[in-house]
């Protein structure tokens, strides 16, 4: 069977923990990897016997890998993925995948003219339990969901640093981090029709350029449910992301359920997937694997251009609403 070359561009955290994915997968490659910091070149080199480092993007373009995985800042994403798709390769692009719906429109467009395999890094889609809440909703184990709610919570201070705190193009944390929550609550509920949000910026100092450290989002769903997405930053506790949802045949919240057709069941019962953290589900991997399945079969992931963008789109009309107070309509037109 076919073996794929990666080459990814960006070596921070993402782009790390994919390359990791890569070697641990004997069908992949790591091929080439593109950073402007010559210290992060040579780490690549050698931890990982990159054939091809370099800082000029047109460079790991010419060694033609298979997949382009796009792990830049988060403003950058649309020009990295457009100059891949049309150097003719494959793309992962890290979420957000874009961080305005012009990019958005560009981006589905180009894939579609170009037909190439365009894999949205939503990476939260592939913990266990997300895997067990998606099965429920698809078997109707939870009947017709009414409600749903998801939050990230993570006390985010050690990431505030390099490209996130940019005066120029600061991390906007609804993208940055809302499209988590937002996105699994898309994949399992639907597509959202309208959000109202609120946000402040009361945990982290006014020096640190990023617009809000909290944002508490209303959605409702276009097949009627409604939800909250809660993202906070700046919050002192454990980093969690919950999953919540209430339909009428059972509820699941995290790693608990409760099934109304099971008689004398008086308390969730507890489900044994494991917490959401990366030590024990190796996330990464598991999208890495989906990925090369699709390759396999020349078809889109589950999370392929128009999620990422739709997930972008719910989590801009957020953006909107902080501004202006008022509810806004999502765009789902892609």
């Amino acid at each position: 069977m076919k073996t794929y070359e990666f080459g990814i561009v960006g070596w921070g955290f993402a782009g790390m923990a994919h390359a990791r994915a890569i070697a641990n997968n004997p069908r992949t490659h790591l091929k080439a990897v593109c950073t402007r910091d010559p210290q992060r070149l040579r780490q690549a080199a050698a931890e990982y016997g990159v054939s091809h480092t370099t800082s000029d993007y047109a460079q790991l373009l010419a060694a033609r890998p298979d997949v382009v995985v796009v792990c830049t800042p988060d403003h950058l994403h649309t020009a990295y993925a457009v100059a891949a798709l049309e150097a003719g390769l494959n793309v992962l692009c890290e979420k957000p995948l874009v961080t305005d719906l012009g990019e958005a429109r560009r981006l589905v467009s180009l894939v579609r003219e170009t037909g190439k395999t365009f894999m949205t890094g939503q990476c939260a889609r592939y913990f266990v339990r997300s895997a067990l809440a998606r099965a429920m909703v698809d078997q109707g184990d939870l009947g017709r969901l009414f409600f749903a709610e998801a939050d990230y919570l993570h006390d985010a201070e050690e990431f505030m640093r390099d490209w996130r705190i940019d005066p120029v193009a600061p991390q906007n944390m609804i993208l940055g981090g809302g499209c988590h929550p937002v996105d699994l609550l898309r994949w399992l509920v639907g597509n959202v029709a309208e959000a109202h949000a609120f946000a402040n910026k009361l945990a982290f100092s006014e020096t640190n350029p990023i617009e809000h450290d909290c944002v508490l989002m209303s959605l409702k769903f276009e097949s009627g449910a409604i939800g909250k997405v809660l993202v906070t930053v700046g919050c002192k506790r454990p980093y969690s992301l919950g999953i919540s949802l209430y339909g009428d045949r059972g509820t699941l919240v995290d790693e608990r359920l409760f099934l109304a057709r099971i008689p004398g069941l008086h308390d969730f019962m507890p489900v044994p997937v494991g917490h959401h953290s990366h030590d024990e589900n190796p996330i990464f991997e598991y999208q890495l694997a989906h990925l090369v399945e699709c390759l396999d079969d020349g078809r889109q992931p589950a999370a392929d251009v128009v999620e990422g963008t739709r997930t972008v789109a719910t989590c801009l009309a957020a953006v909107e609403s902080v501004k202006t107070g008022k509810v806004v309509r999502v765009y789902n037109e892609f």
